[in-house]
């Protein structure tokens, strides 16, 4: 919050809404009543949700969704297991990085590896390589070269080749011991690249005598990989849509990192004819997709997806109960409705009308999330 320092002071009393993303410094005696009754009917709907996480993830009309975690390290999987998740589908390696000052070790990373697919018995665990750029890589990771500053994800790995090489042979070792293990390559481009990273892969798996090959998966979060994405699904056995990133390169948007924001890019019609697109080639090549992001944690945005044809979305562990909610409370014919209506509103409407199309009960629950 910019400029915060400069009105609150240490013993200043303040509201936060974390539904909202709001803070209010020093309130009124009107605005602490109207925040505890909103405190009050938040509690209420929590747990009103939380009785949900003994229940699998169905719409009304009996279709199946399967619900993944997005997590960032190993401990973060007694939250998904929490909130009975079909899985880890985004787990993002980058932290055991960034908070290093030398490149971990083999061992390192296989025992984290190791310990989340344990965790998650039979469950898939997506394990995402590093994805680095240039306001985001570790202090031990030079990047100061021109042709470095303008890398992203599989791109970067690739001109990081030992560190790329280090982190995969890890995958591979804690894979020989759990086959739930799956590999997700971020921002892939085009299939050249992919193929190279698969033919790395394929030499790791020689070398460590991988009794079975890994499944492999690819981010598509730039319109190049939805232009390529024929050539991309014949060479992987899933594929995972990045909504924040896939929004900041078709909308020409700086990437955000606000609640409110990344719904609203989320909800431009570009975006989601996109993943329509995506969707739909996809489904020609018989190839899995999941939505994964903070955007697949919106319950509006959820419900949008699954209009979509999407089956798969990986979420904020937090954020499981209240799409889990959503999803039971929406039929799929509603939910092809809400899409469609999405696919046809200006993105500064799209929540409210969208809203409004959902069920009454599940727009009650939404609104004590986040009353007004």
């Amino acid at each position: 919050l910019n400029g915060l320092l400069a009105l609150a002071s240490p013993g200043s009393i303040c509201l936060l809404d974390g539904t909202r993303g709001t803070l209010v410094i020093e309130p009124s005696d009107a605005q602490r009543r109207r925040f505890g009754v909103l405190r009050r009917e938040f509690k209420q709907s929590q747990s009103l949700l939380r009785r949900m996480d003994s229940k699998a993830c169905r719409l009304k009309n009996g279709t199946r969704i399967q619900l993944l975690a997005n997590i960032n390290q190993t401990r973060d999987v007694d939250l998904a297991n929490e909130h009975n998740l079909d899985g880890i589908g985004l787990y993002r390696t980058e932290l055991m990085y960034l908070s290093a000052h030398a490149a971990p070790s083999q061992t390192t990373q296989s025992r984290h590896y190791s310990r989340a697919a344990a965790a998650c018995g039979t469950r898939p665990v997506t394990i995402r390589t590093f994805d680095f750029a240039a306001d985001k890589h570790p202090p031990f990771l030079s990047l100061d070269s021109p042709a470095a500053l303008e890398l992203r994800g599989l791109r970067l790995a690739l001109r990081q080749s030992r560190l790329f090489k280090s982190q995969l042979r890890a995958i591979v070792r804690s894979a020989a011991e759990h086959p739930n293990i799956r590999i997700l390559f971020p921002m892939v481009t085009g299939w050249w690249e992919l193929t190279e990273a698969l033919d790395l892969l394929k030499a790791v798996s020689a070398e460590e005598k991988l009794a079975h090959a890994v499944p492999v998966g690819a981010m598509i979060e730039t319109p190049a990989a939805i232009f390529a994405l024929p050539e991309i699904i014949q060479r992987v056995d899933f594929i995972s849509v990045g909504c924040n990133d896939l929004a900041q390169y078709t909308l020409a948007m700086e990437r955000s990192t606000s609640a409110q924001s990344m719904c609203g890019n989320a909800l431009h019609p570009s975006l989601i004819r996109a993943i329509r697109q995506i969707v739909q080639t996809a489904a020609s090549a018989n190839c899995p997709v999941c939505v994964c992001g903070e955007a697949a944690s919106d319950p509006i945005l959820a419900a949008v997806f699954i209009g979509l044809g999407i089956r798969t979305l990986s979420v904020s562990p937090a954020r499981a109960p209240v799409v889990r909610y959503a999803l039971r409370h929406l039929s799929l014919a509603e939910a092809k409705t809400i899409a469609e209506c999405a696919m046809r509103t200006e993105p500064a409407a799209a929540v409210d009308t969208l809203l409004a199309a959902l069920p009454g009960e599940l727009r009650q629950i939404l609104r004590m999330e986040s009353s007004p």
